[in-house]
């Protein structure tokens, strides 16, 4: 079996993001979540750069929503 994927889920919003991992929390995810504000910061993170440089090895699976 392989490891869990980190989610990123890049929203501004906080409210949303509350929304979000509460259906995801109910849904039983056992992946982390990581929460980015915006496009620059989901695009920071799998570089490992900005105020992700520190971050430790590994990154999400990455899905379009579409939207």
């Amino acid at each position: 079996m392989t490891g869990l994927k980190t989610v990123l889920l890049a929203e501004g919003n906080p409210n949303d993001v509350d929304l979000t991992l509460e259906a995801l929390a109910r849904h039983n995810l056992a992946n982390e979540a990581v929460v980015v504000e915006d496009g620059a910061e989901a695009r920071d993170y799998p570089y490992s750069r900005g105020k992700y440089q520190d971050r430790s090895c590994g990154n999400p699976g990455l899905k379009s929503s579409g939207a």
